[in-house]
């Protein structure tokens, strides 16, 4: 395991066992458009984006899930150690749209750390949607916040 500080998050990851985890999972299979425009912006991230995914063990291709086209939640082998959580709490009764949502988080939440331009980085204790090929006790949740050109040859709606 590898311990690192990233913003006000201290993790510890295990590199080696992400890229395992990630060579098991299916592909991502979501066909939305949202999702579908993620995927062909893949090849055109930034360096830096690609380099920060790589020195975690991550393949940007198989988010466990993208909300909204414009957030990704991903998930590393390894624990969170400190800091607040990127996520805080919303009420059950909650009505409001993702965005309201994103932008409450944004204002009550510690800063989210730039990669690079358009795409930011957070940490939750919270794991939604645990991939089943990392073991439950080992999971680290990120989370990635991303604004992308529209790429789709179809309405973005």
């Amino acid at each position: 395991m590898q311990r690192e500080q990233f913003g006000p998050w201290e993790i510890e990851y295990d590199r080696e066992a992400t890229r395992a985890a990630y060579a098991r999972m299916e592909p991502y299979g979501c066909t939305c458009r949202g999702c579908r425009n993620y995927l062909a912006n893949i090849p055109s991230f930034p360096e830096e984006v690609l380099l920060f995914f790589e020195r975690l063990g991550v393949s940007p291709e198989k988010p466990t899930e993208v909300l909204g086209g414009n957030h990704g939640i991903f998930h590393l082998a390894g624990k969170y150690i400190s800091g607040e959580d990127i996520w805080q709490t919303v009420p059950k009764d909650y009505q409001g749209s993702f965005e309201e949502l994103e932008a409450h988080c944004r204002a009550h939440a510690p800063q989210w750390i730039p990669v690079a331009d358009d795409f930011d980085v957070g940490f939750t204790r919270s794991i939604d949607l645990q991939p089943e090929a990392i073991s439950p006790e080992q999971t680290l949740q990120m989370e990635i916040s991303f604004r992308l050109p529209w790429l789709l040859d179809e309405p973005c709606t």
